[in-house]
Parts: C-alpha cells; sequence; structure tokens
C-alpha cells in the first residue's frame, strides 16, 4: 500500500510520544516554583474542599532535589579546569561555541546537566551562513562553526541506520519575526529536516519559510551526515532518548512535596490553642445584642462547655503526632533520594 506524504509537523517518532511528558516532568521539577507548584502535581485529599485545596496551593512550596542532586554531580565533575590540547585552529570556536559568546567548558557544561535531567541532549552542529555561493580563503576565515542544543523535546522525529547514526532528523524551533521594531512581532513554528544530502525549513502548514534577514532556509548538506551530536545520561537501549538520574527521583520529590503540604495544612489550621471555659448562655444572649464577649476574654475565638461541668477555662493543644509522622517520613525519603542516587554509602545510613 502506497505510503502517503506528510508534513514535518506532523511527524512524530513513537518513542516521542512515548516520552514527552516524562521530559515536561523533568524539567518542571528542575525548574521548581510554579513550574512544579501546580494541580497537576499537589493531590488533593479527601478531607477539603475546592476553596480548601486553593489556599494549600497557593501556601505550597518545594524541596528541590531534582536540581540539586544533578547540580551537585555537575560541579564535581567541572571543579578542576578541563585541559585541552592547543590548537591553533579551534582557538575562535573554544571561546565562542555557540555564537553568544559561550565557552566550550560552559557550554559542555550546561549540556551535560541537561543531558542528566532528561537522559539526552543533542547538539546540533552549524556554521554561520554566507550570502556568496562560492567562498574565498578571506571569507573562510569569517565563517565559523557553531552549536545549538537540541532538547529532546525538539527532536520530534528521526531515522537510524543499523550502525545507530542519524539518517535524517525533524528539529521544532519558534522563531522570532521582530527585526522590524515598528512591527508587530510574529511568532512562529518551524521544523528543519536534516538528511545527509540536504536540509530545508518548513512552517506549520509545510511551505517553506522565507526569514526577513535573508537567511537561507533550504540547501545541501556536503558533510554527508547529520550533524547532530548525543550526550546521554545513560543509555540502556540505543534508543536516541536515554534515562535520566530523575526518573525514580522525581516522583519521590513530588511525594514529599505533598506530605509537607500537609504538614503545612496542620500547622495552618492547628498551631494556636484554643481557649475552652463554661457558658451559661450568657455569653450568646450578649451577642445577640450586639456586644462582644470575645473582645473581653481576649482571644478571637472561644469553644465553651456547660457551666455546671465545673471545670475552669483552659487551653487544649492540636496533636503533634500526626506531624511528627509525616515528618518521619520526609526524612527518610530525603535520604532515599541521596540513597538513588548514589551519595549514600549503605543502606543503613538512611536511618542514622
Amino acid at each position: 500500500m502506497a505510503r502517503k506524504l506528510v508534513k514535518l509537523a506532523d511527524k512524530r517518532h513513537p518513542l516521542y510520544d512515548d516520552n514527552e511528558s516524562l521530559w515536561e516532568l523533568y524539567l518542571d521539577s528542575v525548574k521548581g516554583s510554579t513550574y512544579f507548584i501546580s494541580e497537576v502535581n499537589l493531590f488533593s485529599h479527601r478531607l477539603e474542599d475546592t476553596d480548601d485545596y486553593d489556599e494549600r496551593l497557593e501556601r505550597a512550596y518545594f524541596l528541590n532535589f531534582c536540581e540539586s542532586i544533578p547540580k551537585l554531580y555537575n560541579t564535581y565533575i567541572f571543579k578542576e579546569r578541563i585541559e585541552r590540547p592547543v590548537d591553533e585552529n579551534l582557538i575562535l570556536f573554544r571561546n565562542n561555541v555557540d555564537g553568544r559568546n559561550t565557552d566550550i567548558t560552559s557550554f559542555i557544561r550546561k549540556c551535560g546537566f541537561l543531558s542528566s535531567v532528561l537522559g539526552t541532549m543533542h547538539v546540533l552542529v552549524d556554521i554561520t551562513p554566507s550570502p556568496k555561493k562560492k567562498i574565498t580563503r578571506a571569507d573562510a576565515k569569517i565563517l565559523q562553526p557553531y552549536c545549538t542544543l537540541v532538547y529532546p523535546t525538539q527532536l520530534k522525529d528521526w531515522s537510524v541506520d543499523r550502525n545507530g547514526n542519524f539518517r535524517w532528523v525533524v528539529i521544532e524551533s519558534t522563531y522570532y519575526d521582530d527585526i522590524d521594531p515598528s512591527l508587530d512581532r510574529n511568532i512562529e513554528t518551524h521544523y528543519m529536516l536534516i538528511t545527509q544530502d540536504e536540509w530545508r525549513i518548513e512552517d506549520k502548514e509545510g511551505k517553506n519559510v522565507t526569514f526577513s534577514d535573508g537567511s537561507p532556509s533550504s540547501g545541501k548538506n556536503n558533510l554527508g551526515i547529520v550533524p547532530l551530536a548525543t550526550l546521554y545520561h545513560e543509555d540502556l537501549d540505543d534508543n536516541k532518548v536515554g534515562e535520566s538520574m530523575l526518573k525514580d527521583i522525581v516522583y519521590i520529590n513530588r511525594t514529599i512535596m505533598n506530605w509537607c503540604s500537609c504538614i503545612d495544612e496542620q500547622v495552618e489550621r492547628q498551631t494556636f490553642s484554643q481557649l475552652i471555659v463554661p457558658d451559661d448562655g450568657t455569653m450568646a444572649e450578649a451577642e445577640e445584642k450586639g456586644a462582644d464577649p470575645l473582645n473581653r476574654l481576649g482571644t478571637s475565638s472561644i469553644w465553651t462547655f456547660p457551666s455546671d461541668a465545673n471545670h475552669p477555662p483552659n487551653f487544649i493543644s492540636p496533636d503533634t503526632a500526626n506531624i511528627q509522622v509525616i515528618w518521619d517520613l520526609v526524612i527518610d525519603h530525603i535520604k532515599e533520594i541521596y540513597r538513588l542516587a548514589g551519595l549514600l554509602g549503605t543502606s543503613s545510613d538512611m536511618y542514622i
């Protein structure tokens, strides 16, 4: 049966669909704050209504180990200066890897951190475009290679040969058409197809794009390979996806956030001891007449009990046992995070 042609915007690898939500979860956890503290990750419990949940969500906080654990490894790896063989031809490139004055160590460090978080990162190697069809030696000195980070969320589709090399890739990117300050900014989504022979860029409609600055949107690939390098955290399946350092940690960290939110709820509602006083109905009568007996007692609320009970006024305090149980669980699971990350020597270290 004949297969139909599809737009680049419609191409998605099955492994992309399987992992897209995971990549978003990993990135949100590393960013923390409102990226992670949301209705998706903070779960409602059976004793609260919608208003109670909204208030608890507003107070929520995130003890972010999903950022600190990869950053700890990354800092250790790059704590010493990286020494590279001297090469006069690479001096400019090493000092400005991405065309934004990022040196090669900073670029690789960022790439390494993100690969730990997402499981994999890709680097597209390109060269600055030239409007001339024929390049002279003088022009060649101006042209420089540069690298661009490609997140796995951007690599929408790909094909590999039996050796695991890319035959072709489709990369999604956001383009801001805002060269002219007098015009409204136009935001477009572009899709770049790179094969071993050529490359081109399409928009969502499958039409070749035209850049307002005159940059080309298609051309030949004279390298004969797809210039996309891949860095993994781990690669168990050899599938261009990899395995994240956070694959188990993120769920534990999310559980800790929910437990801490339950503790916060108890603190918010039960911090102050509650006054109980005997009442023969006098306080209720005074309130009906417009008086405020609570002002005379010096508190905002009280509980009353029958005056013939012969008990003096007293303060009752909330039970802290539940808070202690939850906090002990939090501490144990924080230790479990460090064990999973390989930062605890033995399992016995978890319960010191």
